[in-house]
């Protein structure tokens, strides 16, 4: 039996508040107390509160910590492992799709925004030159702002895994709006099973696509499944479960020890994927997603590395396509899987954005590419995470006022949510001059 997912997209133009929640000609209508009242249900929080977000409103958000495309499946069982404790199937059957929102989880950042980030956190700005930019400039954004409950700490993992899953709820209760409408736009992704999936394609490459994740995550906090992984054995997940809540982006990417270019939203809608997908049957054939988790140690990522490249090998792979966790250090992790896999004939090629320093006299001119080696010389580069932006003044804030809040800010492309990701998904590349 094929694996065959169908999302069912439903345009959003416009969001409000009214008395029902319904997806509507277009608009979402959102009923505030009653998703409040559901997300409030979580004895973490004293409240919750939702505010809307629209494209061109000279708005900005502060302290985000996570943006989740609204879906819900049709036979339910959504985020298995984060909603539920019973991790159901997912990638097969009918997923429907709330295209053109999102949901914006924010967090107060308190002593747990580290150096990278101040109070301010990491923002998206509705409006001004750099709405050009960021994804989520351009998306209608249900906030969801969490207060801790008395006695709780805003600052300890188990709020913070709290407010994570209030957005995931949020998204999967907005996405049930719609099943009476008919979609917009159906997209459908279906593979084979692996024993057959190369019948008829003997004579295109075989591809595998290796997702690189973040080693850092709070203790019970979710990744694959619900379930953290210091170092993930051999799996291989079949592409359509990354589309279908299978995966979650970890709190700490965004909010605290690396930069925020990777959201839970560009992991639903992930570039890589689609382009394999896109490409399959007709320049490759593409046999699914080995994850794999960057490690701190040398003889640890050598042995993560050695696990994935037994099982591309175990599928016949010709060639993989390699995406890193965020920061830096990941570069390595990636790197040596395409030098290992080299001496075996498996041919890679790289996503990498660079962090670069500045020079003396200001300018970003410092190799943001940690490693030098020709069997991994193959990258596609997403552009320096460490180049700054300017903000200019909004009119209204969504989020824990911080002085200043509202003017010109000076920020870090890392600290920009949705302008460049690690996965491919940005609109900015980087030029030499």
């Amino acid at each position: 039996m094929n694996m065959r997912l169908q999302l069912q997209k439903f345009h959003v133009k416009n969001i409000d508040f009214a008395d029902q929640t319904i997806f509507q000609d277009g608009t979402l209508h959102i009923k505030k107390d009653e998703i409040e009242a559901l997300l409030a249900e979580d004895t973490h929080f004293s409240k919750v509160e939702i505010e809307l977000a629209h494209p061109g409103e000279s708005v900005r958000i502060l302290q985000v910590a996570d943006v989740v495309e609204p879906r819900a499946r049709r036979d339910g069982g959504d985020f298995p492992g984060v909603l539920s404790k019973t991790v159901n199937i997912v990638g097969n059957g009918i997923t429907d799709v709330l295209s053109g929102a999102s949901v914006v989880v924010l967090d107060e950042c308190g002593n747990n925004c580290g150096v990278t980030h101040d109070a301010i956190g990491c923002v998206i700005d509705m409006s001004s030159a750099m709405a050009d930019y960021s994804i989520f400039s351009n998306t209608h954004n249900i906030c969801v702002i969490t207060y801790a409950a008395e006695g709780v700490d805003p600052c300890q993992p188990n709020y913070k895994i709290a407010s994570k899953r209030a957005g995931i709820k949020a998204a999967v209760y907005l996405a049930q709006s719609c099943r009476n409408s008919e979609p917009d736009e159906v997209e459908v992704y279906e593979l084979p099973p692996i024993t057959e999936i190369s019948k008829g394609m003997e004579n295109l490459p075989k591809v595998v696509y290796v997702f690189n994740f973040y080693r850092y995550y709070l203790k019970n906090e979710y990744a694959i499944y619900g379930e953290t992984y210091p170092l993930l054995p051999s799996v291989l997940l079949h592409p359509n479960e990354v589309f279908d809540g299978a995966v979650v982006n970890p709190y700490l990417n965004a909010n605290l020890a690396s930069p925020a270019t990777i959201e839970t939203y560009g992991i639903q809608n992930h570039p890589v994927i689609k382009e394999l997908y896109r490409r399959h049957g007709k320049e490759l054939c593409f046999l699914g997603v080995i994850p794999t988790v960057a490690q701190a140690e040398v003889n640890s990522v050598t042995s993560q590395t050695n696990m994935a490249i037994k099982l591309a090998l175990s599928l016949g792979a010709d060639g993989v396509v390699l995406t890193k966790a965020t920061g830096g250090s990941p570069q390595l992790d990636v790197a040596e899987f395409a030098i290992s896999a080299s001496a075996f004939g498996i041919k890679s090629v790289l996503l990498l954005d660079d962090i670069a320093g500045k020079s003396p006299d200001g300018e970003f001119r410092a190799n943001g590419i940690m490693y030098s080696d020709k069997r991994a010389e193959n990258i596609v580069n997403t552009g320096n995470v460490s180049e700054v932006f300017n903000l200019t003044v909004v009119e209204r804030i969504i989020g824990r006022p911080v002085p200043g809040d509202h003017g010109e800010l000076t920020r870090s492309r890392m600290a920009l949510v949705g302008q460049g990701s690690q996965l491919g998904n940005t609109r900015l590349i980087e030029v030499e001059y």
